[in-house]
């Protein structure tokens, strides 16, 4: 019995002939090597190779078949049953017309479809290929003329496909109008919107939002960043509370404040933060930072509140100025701490710190005088008038929700609530109790992460945005030409503290100007500054009317005494006359047409 070599080749069994893929060659089994090696031709070139089986791969099926989990049970289970008794006879080029009537005979189908179905087998040996297919059109068929699917596809691509948002309607309306005008039937509603919506996908949303915000949207990222020990990497950030806050005698409201928050990779806990309603800065930051190194004072008032602390290693932030500005890098560069900014236009590589400040701001949507994340679910939320809690009050809130929610919660990605897996960290496998590594100098550290200018200290003291400071201690630091670190606060300028040589910080309280509670006056308003324009103005007129006088009186009396002394003016005037005639004649060009140039023949 002759086999028929274009059923051979659509098997995908390791007989003779049989079709596969190499190295991205399709090749044709020659024979059998070994128990685990054949001899292949390479369909291309006809070369002979001896490969494991190991490295062939079955060419792609161009009838994938149903979905196995879709097809329902009652016909799972008889195409499971037709699959088990045909697999033998697939396995043959040709069947005997006996078994193929056996078989039609038990199922109850004629025998062309017995042979329909072996045929589907031979190409994709999977039970899911022999199912009943779904009755009607299949799913994607588009039944449209073809000027018409060329009409809405152009509208598509124009008018949806940009940058410039464009309602679906308009774009239906649009696809319909051209289509009467040209003559052709107009499509429904509803097929111009089932193609909008196979527009959605990546390319729709790279024309749509831009290469930034559809690469964030569809780029994968399947690596992690994953850190082993506490402390070796914090990342720092900032964020917008989604809150409305009072002042203090609840009679106004100030706004929504801002936090900066410290988060330990290794074990997702929150290692100290910082709220303020001023804009994000370097002393936030620096704060952030302090409170973050150093054991709490929270957790002294009440134990085990908040029992984070130690010196990092290094810090992850973003590439804002206030981040990484000159007294955050030497602060860090002082306690030898590297500072690291992730790369510009990725946000994901500060995929933790962003998760938390999620997390905080989802448990913060549920209090009196929220935002929310969007108008769309604010709605008609009047958070003005529903703010009840003052800065220090949602201060307060937060300590206990990070320390006694956050920390205590079950964390996905860890297995076990942050504060276990910080406590587990510093407890040896015998038990035994470790103790992060402590600053030993905490005013000092907090210090060195604050701005600083560069200010000579005078006699009368150092002076620093128009105030004068001054502490006996800094006698010993006077010098005309010498400077020195001077360290402040921005929103605390009552003093300031100067770096000494030795490494120690020298407290200087305000003694002069708006820091020590000198009023300044206020500025000018324009009529009192067009007046004083208008007084100088007559001030240089008056100055200069005297200078004139003064000269033009000057050279009256000279001309009066050169006529009463004649000879006096005679020898002054020969002295004049000798000076000019031992300086060097000028050089003055010659003159060619005055030169006359007769020719000899």
């Amino acid at each position: 019995m002759k086999s028929n070599p274009k059923q051979r080749q659509q098997t995908n069994d390791l007989t003779p002939g049989g079709r596969w893929i190499l190295d991205g060659q399709i090749v044709e089994i020659d024979g059998a090597q070994s128990s685990s090696a054949v001899s292949v031709r390479i369909e291309a070139t006809g070369e002979m190779r001896c490969v494991p089986v190991a490295r062939l791969l079955a060419i792609p099926s161009t009838n994938p078949g149903q979905d196995a989990r879709a097809i329902p049970a009652e016909e799972w289970s008889r195409v499971v049953a037709i699959a088990r008794d045909i697999e033998p006879l697939a396995q043959h080029p040709t069947v005997p017309r006996e078994l193929l009537i056996e078989v039609a005979n038990k199922y109850c189908i004629s025998v062309r479809h017995v042979q329909r179905l072996l045929a589907k087998f031979r190409i994709n040996p999977k039970s899911s290929a022999l199912a009943k297919r779904k009755a009607g059109r299949p799913n994607g068929a588009r039944m449209l003329a073809a000027p018409v699917e060329a009409v809405i596809t152009h509208v598509i691509k124009k008018y949806f496909l940009r940058r410039e948002p464009v309602s679906q309607e308009d774009v239906v309306e649009r696809a319909r109008s051209i289509c009467r005008r040209s003559g052709l039937p107009a499509p429904s509603r509803g097929a111009v919107r089932r193609r909008i919506a196979q527009h959605n996908a990546r390319e729709a949303d790279l024309r749509k939002l831009g290469a930034r915000q559809a690469g964030q949207r569809w780029k994968p990222r399947p690596g992690t960043f994953s850190v082993r020990l506490p402390l070796d990497v914090v990342q720092i950030d900032h964020t917008l509370v989604d809150l409305m806050v009072l002042s203090d005698d609840r009679k106004d409201v100030l706004g929504r404040p801002w936090l900066t928050a410290a988060i330990d990779v290794a074990t997702r806990v929150v290692l100290g933060f910082y709220l303020s309603m001023d804009p994000p800065s370097s002393i936030s930051v620096g704060l952030c930072i302090a409170h973050a190194a150093l054991p709490k004072p929270e957790d002294a008032q009440e134990p085990g509140l908040w029992p984070m602390f130690g010196k990092m290693k290094v810090i992850h932030v973003d590439n804002g100025k206030d981040l990484i500005s000159s007294a955050i890098q030497r602060g860090c560069e002082e306690h030898g701490i590297q500072l690291k900014t992730r790369p510009a236009g990725k946000p994901h590589y500060g995929g933790h710190i962003e998760r938390l400040m999620g997390s905080l701001m989802r448990m913060i949507h549920g209090l009196p005088g929220t935002t929310f994340s969007n108008i769309k679910e604010k709605r008609d939320y009047d958070s003005e008038r529903k703010a009840t809690l003052t800065l220090m009050e949602l201060h307060e809130w937060m300590l206990h929700k990070i320390g006694r929610f956050y920390h205590a919660r079950l964390h996905r990605i860890l297995g076990v609530p942050p504060l276990v897996a910080w406590e587990r960290a510093w407890r040896s496998e015998d038990g035994y109790v470790m103790l992060p590594p402590l600053v030993a100098r905490p005013e000092e550290f907090r210090l060195d992460f604050f701005p600083f200018q560069l200010r000579r200290v005078q006699r009368t003291g150092v002076q620093l945005w128009g105030s004068r400071y001054w502490s006996d201690a800094l006698e010993c630091l006077v010098h005309p030409e010498g400077w020195a670190q001077v360290h402040y606060h921005p929103h605390e300028l009552s003093r300031i503290w100067v770096h000494t040589p030795e490494g120690r910080y020298i407290e200087a309280r305000a003694v002069a100007g708006p820091a020590a509670g000198q009023a300044r006056l206020k500025s000018m308003n324009a009529a009192e500054r067009l007046h004083m324009e208008e007084v100088r103005d007559a001030g240089f007129t008056a100055c200069d009317r005297i200078e004139n006088m003064a000269t033009s009186a000057s050279r009256a009396l000279a001309r009066q005494e050169s006529r009463r002394n004649p000879k006096d003016d005679r020898a002054r005037r020969r002295k004049i006359e000798e000076r000019h005639s031992t300086e060097a004649p000028p050089d003055i060009p010659l003159d060619r047409a005055s030169i006359q140039v007769k020719r000899f023949v």
